[in-house]
């Protein structure tokens, strides 16, 4: 799958955390208690998507965990933000115009 199929977002998920806010419990290979739980936002990679149930599959970018979220909790990252300035501006516009069909169908 190429990049513009397989999207980056970001998301909100509750973890366990320990005492500096890092996701523990069994998303941690360290040995430290959980403290508390908190919503953390992390980057990741959109792998599906299924509009009926409106939920992405999720694949965190740091540690590799999938996940299936809500589409409220999930922030596409608009692709035409990252290309670089050598770049075409019509190629730019259109991107920004959906002319190269909308990858997350919906």
């Amino acid at each position: 799958m190429s990049d513009y199929e397989t999207p980056k977002c970001t998301y909100k998920k509750l973890f366990p955390v320990d005492e500096w806010d890092r996701p523990g419990g069994f998303y941690s290979l360290a040995d430290v208690p959980i403290a508390n739980e908190k919503v953390l936002v992390r980057e990741g990679t959109v792998l599906a998507m299924d509009s009926e149930t409106e939920v992405y599959e999720v694949k965190d970018n740091q540690k590799g965990w999938t996940f299936i979220l809500p589409m409220k909790d999930v922030e596409i990252i608009d692709e035409a933000d990252y290309l670089t300035e050598d770049k075409d501006e019509e190629y730019r516009r259109d991107i920004k115009r959906g002319l190269y069909g909308d990858h997350l169908g919906g």
